[in-house]
């Protein structure tokens, strides 16, 4: 019966230790699926904060270069627009150095020919006098 006790008790040891081992291998794999769970959720989360952080970083530098784009469209918008307005400046102003030239045209020849009937009528006062002269002069020298 010794032996069969001292059997019997090897056995339990072995069962026992059989059992620890079971629930070291059970407790290993439930701590690695415990921590592979915990790790899936860090790498998840970090992904979702790197993608995060691109978005915006990618929206600011979006906005940065929309921003660029539209000073340079209103430079360049407004470059033409001043190109244009000099030009149209320039077009009325020859137009109205035309039209100021035509009008002194008009008044010169307007004056040339006030001028003309100013020396005629002075002519014409002029020959009235020295015909007037002339017929008094030899009217009284035919009258002695």
């Amino acid at each position: 019966m010794r032996r069969r006790a001292l059997c019997k008790a090897i056995e339990e040891k072995v069962l026992l230790r059989k059992r620890i081992n079971a629930s070291m291998i059970i407790q290993k794999n439930w701590r690695c699926y415990t921590a592979r769970k915990k790790y899936l959720q860090m790498v998840k989360a970090a992904t979702t904060l790197q993608c995060a952080w691109r978005t915006y970083f990618h929206l600011k530098q979006m906005r940065a270069a929309v921003k660029i784009q539209s000073h340079w469209w209103k430079h360049v918008a407004r470059k033409t627009y001043l190109r244009k307005m000099a030009a149209i400046v320039c077009l009325q102003s020859h137009w109205r150095r035309c039209l100021a030239e035509r009008e002194l045209n008009k008044l010169r020849v307007r004056h040339q020919e006030q001028l003309l009937v100013r020396a005629n009528v002075a002519a014409a006062v002029i020959q009235m006098s020295y015909r007037r002269y002339l017929f008094l002069f030899f009217s009284s020298v035919q009258a002695m």
